[in-house]
């Protein structure tokens, strides 16, 4: 974090290809309740937040003010002005906007009954403060008082994962200088420069020498229990561990069986290597049905259908390219497009058309499904406009439109197939055993205005970061997911703040989710990789960073701890277990074949959907019931 005088850190060069980076996950303790914004009154802190400017070794602290206030205006707000106003930077705003949803997220309050609103001293700018922002967030909301000894750095993803930052040295010397004698930390700073020789030291051994006493976190939880000497979420062993029921079981052994299967048809109508990667993910998937493991086989299914369909668009395309030409080959493919467009629009109406026997907790679900549908139609949308762009005499022209042919035919697959999967575990959901005065449609619709807000703070870090719009950004090849958030944002632009039908509510919702999903994973992927982190759409990675598995079994415990609390409550969370247990399953085989990287992000991208939804739907749990027929 850098007073705003300091120089931008310059772009980095695309290099390679990388599916954008969903670095999600947190740890959190199994718990019975959560805290809820109903206090009468508004809440106002002070968080000291560590700066350094490592060009010119200076280091200081920024005194930010956080101010919670409970709300009867229908409608979320998170008021930046005043930070804007005085200097705040695009990645302080942005780190802000996340802080504001972790703290709507981890205390199950409903976003149309709170304001939160930041405030600076001086002008600053940098994502290192996010995690004692979000700290600030929750003590707010929770009218918890922050010790007065403590500060912290580390930059914030949405699922409340503190990451690592730079200067640590010279932000520890800024907190001698200013009376503090604790530093909490990122997990990963192991080491840091003494700021008196230059040289890397062990952190704890700078820590010493200064006096300080140094505390490593993972997680805001960990951060806020330090900050408060409260837990924030307190634990309670009595609560049962929520499972599928009879009927989802049927459902998902049905789903795993047929998903297989299809993609075992799809795999012979494409030629594949012997001994690829494809034929191991078949034997294992169908390993795993003989296994009865019908949640590894379902995910194992799933990554082999995408790929599949990949290839075999790259195959299609490019015999049409020999055979009929360039030219003739991107006239076919946008017709493809086009007809997809047109088809799955007609089912998702279809779908929604009536949801007069949906229950609250599929009406929840259904978003993730949408979701699917939201991502690949501007995906879809997004190729389009870009081959009706492309140059035929430019000799990589081929190349372009056979990596183009590869993500359209993924994404159909994601529509056509995976949705209509989702589906049927969905119906399967047992009925609620209780009902609630909002209907679910409505209370999402606040969830929508803050997830849009702080969407729209992710973009302006990723334009800020880039010099540019999105829109004008130089992107490598045509598989960038830069046109897709600038889509996505035109979208979430149009979403009206009234009220609308149920219909239109869930896919708003959808549309806000997916929006902030992605343009968090940009910031998040591009604060730890650079650029090339939110330059990929298709499921392929090429590099390994092996740090982000660790996340994964963490961010399925978080699913798990907050299907417990609704199951209690009489709700069904049963869709995010299945999807958050497929997605984790899948990973633990493709680690094992030495693909941690892709599977972790593979995973993380679907489990980090789930969470919002466990979390929104446990909010909605904590809502007034209606009186019993």
């Amino acid at each position: 974090m850098n007073r705003r005088n300091t120089a931008r850190p310059g772009n980095i060069k695309l290099s390679r290809l990388l599916r954008f980076l969903a670095l999600v996950v947190g740890s959190v303790l199994f718990m019975s309740t959560l805290s809820a914004c109903s206090g009468p009154a508004a809440s106002t802190l002070t968080v000291p937040a560590l700066w350094a400017d490592q060009t010119g070794g200076t280091s200081g602290m920024e005194y930010a003010t956080v101010s919670t206030v409970p709300s009867d205006v229908p409608g979320f707000t998170v008021d930046l002005e005043k930070t804007a106003s005085k200097g705040g930077g695009a990645s302080w705003l942005a780190a802000s906007a996340s802080a504001a949803v972790v703290g709507i997220l981890y205390t199950g309050t409903n976003p149309s009954h709170i304001d939160i609103s930041f405030d600076i001293t001086d002008a600053i700018d940098g994502p290192s403060a996010g995690g004692i922002l979000a700290v600030g967030v929750l003590a707010s909301i929770n009218h918890t008082s922050l010790k007065p000894h403590i500060t912290m750095t580390g930059t914030l993803s949405p699922d409340g994962t503190i990451g690592p930052v730079g200067a640590v040295g010279l932000k520890m010397d800024a907190a001698l200088e200013n009376g503090f004698t604790t530093v909490v930390v990122p997990e990963d700073i192991q080491y840091v420069i003494d700021t008196s020789t230059e040289e890397m030291v062990p952190t704890t051994e700078y820590a010493q020498k200064l006096g300080l006493d140094v505390k490593f976190v993972t997680h805001v939880t960990q951060a806020y229990e330090i900050f408060t000497d409260e837990p924030l979420m307190k634990a309670d062993t009595t609560v049962p561990t929520a499972s599928p029921s009879a009927s989802e079981l049927e459902a998902e052994e049905q789903v795993a069986r047929e998903i297989v299967a299809e993609a075992a048809e799809l795999l012979t109508q494409v030629y594949v290597k012997p001994n690829s990667n494809l034929t191991r993910l078949i034997n294992a998937a169908q390993d795993a049905l003989e296994q009865k493991d019908f949640s590894l086989a379902y995910g194992l299914g799933a990554e082999l259908l995408l790929r599949t369909a990949r290839l075999q668009g790259q195959q299609i395309t490019a015999q049409e390219v020999s055979e009929t030409g360039l030219e003739a080959a991107v006239a076919n493919l946008i017709v493809k497009i086009d007809a997809e467009l047109a088809h799955t629009s007609d089912l998702t109406t279809s779908v929604l058309s009536d949801l007069s026997d949906f229950s609250a907790s599929e009406q929840f679900a259904l978003p993730l499904v949408l979701s699917n549908e939201v991502y690949a139609h501007s995906v879809l949308r997004s190729m389009k406009d870009q081959l009706q762009a492309l140059d035929p005499t430019d000799p990589f022209s081929g190349e372009t439109l056979t990596v183009a042919s590869g993500v359209v035919f993924e994404q159909i697959a994601n529509m056509e197939s995976l949705s209509l999967y989702e589906m049927k575990v969905i119906r399967s959901l047992p009925a609620d055993s209780v009902s609630f005065t909002t209907e679910p449609a409505e209370y999402l619709s606040g969830y929508t205005d803050f997830l849009v807000h702080a969407g729209n703070a992710n973009v302006s870090y990723l334009e800020d970061v880039f010099g540019t719009s999105i829109s004008d950004f130089e992107m490598e090849g045509i598989n960038s997911n830069l046109p897709t958030i600038e889509l996505l944002k035109k979208d979430v632009s149009e979403i009206s703040s009234e009220i609308q039908k149920p219909e239109v509510e869930l896919t708003q919702f959808a549309t806000a989710m997916t929006y902030f999903v992605v343009s968090s994973a940009g910031v998040a992927g591009y604060q730890t990789l650079g650029a090339a982190a939110v330059n990929y759409v298709s499921t392929e990675v090429e590099e390994e960073h092996a740090y982000l598995s660790d996340a994964v079994a963490e961010s399925n415990s978080v699913n798990q701890s907050f299907a417990d609390l609704i199951e209690q409550a009489g709700l069904q969370p049963g869709f995010a277990l299945w999807s958050a247990g497929w997605a984790t399953s899948m990973f633990t085989v493709l680690k094992e074949n030495d693909h941690e990287s892709e599977g972790a992000t593979l995973a993380l991208n679907q489990l980090w959907y789930d969470l919002v939804n466990v979390m929104a739907l446990h909010s909605y749990s904590l809502s007034p019931t209606a009186p019993a027929k």
